[in-house]
């Protein structure tokens, strides 16, 4: 009996639970919009590590269809597109930047580069990402205005797991009256960002990937300067600082296998709220 539990459970993991598509949902208040009507939606993608093949483009058409149902408003990429670091174990960025090109018929797509997309090649993935017209944002800000009338800067921070971050890397608040999320791939950088930031959203722990029932970790903590607490994923904050979201991502690393933590699309409706 506890054989076939043990199969049942490696089946799950390794053919079902990879597959599938959660979409979470949160309301996140804005103070500095104030009370106003109508919000603007903000979905988050991490760390696909899109497969060759077949199996690839099918799986990253199904996260291109369920962001489209969505309907967002914008959308940010967190990091860890391709797949390994040879050549051979991804999709071509190429075909990546194709299969994502649906969204940008929709609204803006914004992106920065995880440890995985570093190791297979930053050029590559940069020129054919923009020649489809994804925009980079490490190191960069935008200021991203909203059908409800409201802007949000919306701003970008390399790597920390492959280029250590400093306070000085971290782009500053512009203004006051407008609100700003920071993208980055791995939370390490958590105890570098200063100033008030509304939110950080970040991946790279996908969440645990193997887990034990209610979600916690089966492994340590990742290298880089990731607590188990980040690992684990979802709303982080500590010291004081700013919260972040440490999203479960979309893919697998190292074992192609995902238990009792299925993959997630990340929605945040932005909306106001009262007072600063």
């Amino acid at each position: 009996m506890l054989g076939f539990l043990c199969l049942g459970t490696l089946f799950w993991g390794v053919a079902v639970e990879p597959d599938r598509l959660e979409v979470t949902r949160i309301e996140w208040p804005l103070p500095e919009w104030g009370p106003t009507e109508g919000r603007a939606r903000l979905v988050a993608l991490a760390d696909l590590h899109v497969v060759p093949g077949r199996r690839g483009e099918r799986r990253l058409k199904e996260i291109a269809d369920a962001v489209l149902e969505l309907n967002p408003d914008v959308v940010v990429i967190l990091g860890d597109i391709v797949n390994g670091h040879m050549k051979d174990e991804s999709l071509p960025p190429e075909e990546i930047a194709s299969g994502l090109r649906p969204l940008l018929e929709r609204c803006a797509v914004y992106y920065v580069l995880g440890n995985h997309d570093y190791a297979y090649g930053a050029r590559k993935i940069h020129r054919a990402f923009m020649a489809e017209g994804l925009v980079p944002l490490e190191g960069r800000s935008v200021r991203i205005g909203f059908p409800n009338g409201r802007m949000l800067q919306l701003s970008g921070v390399r790597d920390d797991s492959c280029f250590p971050v400093r306070s000085v890397h971290v782009p500053a608040r512009l203004l006051p009256s407008v609100p700003q999320i920071l993208i980055t791939h791995s939370p390490s950088l958590y105890p570098k960002v200063r100033g008030k930031v509304n939110l950080i959203l970040a991946g790279h722990t996908h969440g645990g990937q193997i887990c034990f029932p209610g979600g916690e970790p089966v492994s340590p903590a990742p290298s880089h300067g990731c607590t188990r607490r980040m690992l684990r994923g979802g709303f982080y904050a500590e010291g004081g600082g700013p919260p972040m979201y440490i999203s479960r991502g979309l893919g697998t690393s190292v074992l192609p296998i995902r238990l009792f933590c299925p993959p997630e699309i990340v929605c945040f409706d932005l909306r106001g709220a009262p007072g600063v």
